[in-house]
């Protein structure tokens, strides 16, 4: 069984260290959804102290952004990650 777990109530400076902690407490996945950040923000954030944990964003609203934005985005997750493309980054 994989469990995902919610980054949505994480303050933002403690982020990156939960979800080392989740990694380490063998959690598949961690997700954030636009409510009151931006979810590709704070999956960078997670990936620079995970190696194996998913990724992965609940929900990301596209209409209010630039097409361009969202791709240099995705893009920052994928090099950063090494992952493919999708709305799950995840490691290889």
């Amino acid at each position: 069984m994989r469990l995902e777990a919610s980054l949505r109530t994480t303050p933002t400076s403690e982020v990156a260290l939960t979800a080392a902690e989740l990694e380490r407490a063998g959690a598949g996945g961690v997700c954030d959804s636009e409510n009151s950040r931006d979810p590709l923000l704070t999956m960078a954030m997670a990936a620079v102290t995970t190696e194996r944990i998913g990724l992965a964003t609940a929900v990301t609203i596209a209409f209010p952004r630039s097409p361009m934005v969202v791709a240099y985005g995705a893009r920052m997750l994928h090099d950063q990650t090494g992952a493919g493309s999708g709305s799950v980054w995840a490691r290889r």
